[in-house]
């Protein structure tokens, strides 16, 4: 299986997403005048985020070794 770069540049593109939705998220979470059930939503999308992230993060990574064997 060879590197494809427009694929490598679609993930990247994804984790980059990811990490901005995530800054947005912990930035919501800490606001003043958030209630606690809005709080607690925005705290479990940050969970959900942050998995999606780490699973995003460990396919790029297997992809990219798997382009240099």
């Amino acid at each position: 299986m060879g590197f494809d770069a427009k694929e490598d540049k679609k993930s990247l593109d994804v984790v980059q997403d990811f990490e901005e939705i995530i800054h947005a998220l912990e930035y919501a979470v800490v606001a003043p005048n958030i209630p606690p059930k809005d709080k607690k939503t925005l705290e479990r999308l940050l969970g959900q985020y942050r998995q999606a992230l780490r699973l995003e993060l460990k396919t790029r990574m297997k992809m990219i070794h798997e382009g240099k064997d």
